[in-house]
């Protein structure tokens, strides 16, 4: 269907869904549905809508879900919104909404999902209210521009289970409260401006498959108490600033299939616990001050698809066992002086 949302629709008194999901409408979100004092869902999503977000919608007490995901709506969130006490649901993504986020969002105590991703110009700090969201369990803010630094009220999220803050101007340190989250399975702030050290704590979030904190400025030692998050599935901390040694307590991970810490300063020998990883697809440890012999106990990992150890600091004549030989050669890069062997 296409054409505008009719207004006359705020005379339906006693609606209490409309959906209108995957169509061709276009033009504004008629504010005479804040007329709709009866309805609990509401989903326009994946249309043609633009315009602004109508502050009406703040009056619809009984709205438990708002969808309106994939359109190109403009403007700031009303702050209006924070008196919708019985939403559940809030999906604003891929829009085009500006401005920053209104601390009266903390207002929805009965929260379970807020997704206002992939908006491109919402910017502003996060504001410490979010952490009034006892019931959220999915956080999704990224590809904006929030900036500043967390809120430590993060930490009081006790049912968050995913955690994207990826593609914005965050900065400042990851907060020990982080570790509190202990029902996390999902974390991702890849692609900020955080700086500082990997807090020990993370090695608290014991339900963790997928911690992606690449592309920031992170820096210090692995914590070897990442070596305790035993569902963990992915691990990408590449392209920050960590250094010293790879722990040998990451070779408990059995579970683990991505283990990316290329573009660092790590340093040292690679520790022969590598080769415990029996589920590992994909270690890459390039770009780095690593130095010594590659383990012989890296020929264990019989799933492994990609090994790259290219550009790390190693004296002439260390070379990589034969028995890993029938790793692509594409994978070690390029000829250089630095470059990893293969033993003949």
């Amino acid at each position: 269907m296409s054409g505008t949302i009719p207004a006359s629709l705020g005379s339906l008194s006693k609606l209490q869904r409309l959906t209108l999901a995957f169509n061709n409408f276009n033009g504004s979100l008629p504010s005479s549905i804040g007329s709709l004092s009866k309805l609990r869902r509401l989903n326009v999503s994946r249309n043609d809508l633009s315009g602004l977000l109508p502050s009406s919608l703040g009056s619809l007490a009984e709205l438990e879900e708002i969808n309106l995901a994939h359109n190109r709506l403009s403007g700031t969130l009303p702050s209006s919104f924070g008196s919708l006490s019985k939403l559940k649901h809030l999906n604003l993504s891929r829009n085009e909404l500006s401005g920053h986020l209104p601390s009266s969002l903390g207002s929805m105590s009965n929260l379970v999902t807020l997704d206002m991703s992939r908006n491109k110009k919402l910017s502003g700090t996060l504001p410490s209210s979010l952490g009034s969201l006892s019931k959220l369990t999915y956080l999704d803010l990224s590809g904006n521009q929030f900036s500043g630094t967390l809120p430590t009220s993060l930490g009081s999220l006790s049912n968050l289970e995913t955690l994207n803050l990826s593609g914005n101007q965050l900065s400042g340190t990851l907060q020990t409260s982080l570790g509190s989250l202990s029902k996390l399975w999902h974390l991702n702030m890849s692609d900020n401006q955080l700086s500082g050290i990997l807090p020990p704590s993370l090695g608290s979030l014991s339900k963790l498959w997928s911690l992606d904190l690449s592309g920031n400025q992170l820096s210090g030692a692995l914590p070897t108490s990442l070596g305790s998050l035993a569902n963990l599935t992915r691990i990408d901390l590449s392209d920050n600033q960590l250094s010293g040694i790879l722990p040998p307590s990451l070779g408990s991970l059995s579970k683990l299939t991505l283990l990316n810490l290329s573009d660092n300063w790590l340093s040292g020998a690679l520790p022969p616990s590598l080769g415990s990883l029996a589920a590992l697809e994909e270690l890459r440890l390039d770009y780095n001050r690593l130095s010594g012999t590659v383990p012989a106990s890296l020929a264990s990992l019989t799933k492994l698809k990609t090994l790259h150890l290219r550009y790390n600091r190693h004296a002439p004549g260390e070379c990589v066992p034969s028995a890993l030989s029938s790793v692509s050669d594409n994978d070690m890069g390029p000829p250089s002086q630095e470059r990893l062997h293969f033993c003949r």
